[in-house]
């Protein structure tokens, strides 16, 4: 998933996948397998402005998904 920089210093960033729904099949392939897995409990379907924290193990977010909808 190819990214965009909102600030110079990224040492504290987490990214923010933007999804269309169409493409989130895709996109949840590129994840590890427990945020893979947390997407899918959490029933992410990248539905305009549908917003999900993923976490790590410990409970610390690691990035983000934020929905767009479907094509229409």
């Amino acid at each position: 998933m190819a990214g965009m920089t909102f600030a110079a210093d990224r040492s504290g960033a987490r990214p923010l996948h933007l999804l269309k729904s169409e493409d989130l099949p895709d996109a949840l392939s590129r994840l590890d397998d427990a945020a893979r897995a947390f997407a899918e409990a959490a029933g992410f379907k990248a539905k305009a402005g549908q917003v999900l924290l993923l976490p790590n193990g410990q409970g610390e977010v690691t990035g983000a998904l934020g929905g767009l909808g479907g094509a229409k």
